[in-house]
């Protein structure tokens, strides 16, 4: 029996997300968005053992029919697993441990404007993508494209667990 764990079920759902066709005919930046759409779109929900907030997600929460779809055979998931023994601090695991936060030294990593998700939701945002789309051109286009993909992902895969949590109250 194959045991599917959570980073295989990622890889094996980023690749039935386009065919090849599909992947030659879009940008960089559109083909990753429609990849992460198609990825929180089937990512397998659920709530573990005692929450009652926020949720959870992989593999764990899918049953054997859907695991065997995913792998083709008999599987049974695999829980992620702590290693024996504690990874070696890194730069990144200590900026993570002291300060909270999992970004990098550079200005290559960029979140999103939380003051704008707070103020104006998702919708806001997807709102600006859409005026500065009507204006851009070429690659530009291309990633306000991609963009509005993702940040419509988000808001779905966001509806995801409020439905699951109105289904787990209406249980309660």
């Amino acid at each position: 029996m194959k045991t599917l764990e959570f980073w295989d079920l990622v890889h094996l759902l980023r690749r039935a997300a386009l065919t090849a066709a599909q992947r030659r005919a879009r940008s960089a930046p559109e083909r990753e968005a429609a990849q992460f759409a198609y990825l929180l779109e089937r990512l397998p929900i659920g709530f573990a053992p005692g929450e009652s907030l926020a949720g959870d997600f992989g593999c764990e929460f899918l049953g054997v029919e859907e695991l065997e779809e995913f792998t083709g055979q008999s599987a049974e998931c695999q829980a992620p697993v702590a290693p024996d023994t504690p990874p070696q601090a890194d730069p990144f695991a200590l900026l993570d441990q002291h300060f909270n936060c999992r970004a990098g030294y550079t200005l290559a990593h960029t979140c999103a404007d939380y003051q704008t998700v707070i103020e104006r939701g998702l919708a806001g945002l997807l709102e600006d993508v859409g005026d500065r789309l009507a204006r851009a051109t070429g690659e530009q286009a291309d990633t306000l494209r991609g963009r509005a993909t993702a940040l419509g992902a988000v808001a779905r895969w966001a509806m995801r667990y409020a439905v699951l949590a109105r289904e787990a109250a209406a249980h309660a």
